[in-house]
């Protein structure tokens, strides 16, 4: 019978699978999926700004269309309170336009 720790590590390994095997884009193709707004806890872990709202990644080195269609992904899964009370949402975003906080 397989532990709790085998499943996670075979998750972890699916996941990040073809991320590890891409080779870092070119800054100027190089896009990433933000995430803007939530509660004042989280925003300890924003690390960037973006147009003057501070947001943090969630995926990186995607192309335009790859961060545009995890982005739109992304926010369909978000409840209305997430939406409208945390003002959550998901955006593409070229990498060079984030500035470090």
């Amino acid at each position: 019978m397989k532990d709790i720790k085998d499943y996670i590590f075979e998750s972890e390994d699916n996941i990040t699978q073809d991320d590890a095997q891409r080779e870092l884009l070119p800054p100027e193709e190089r896009y990433c999926v933000v995430q803007t707004g939530g509660s004042i806890g989280e925003q300890s872990s924003f690390k960037y700004r973006l147009g003057g709202q501070a947001c943090r990644i969630t995926r990186d080195n995607m192309t335009n269309e790859e961060a545009k269609e995890y982005a739109k992904r992304m926010r369909k899964f978000l409840t209305p309170g997430e939406r409208r009370y945390y003002g959550i949402s998901y955006k593409a975003v070229l990498f060079s336009k984030l500035k470090e906080i």
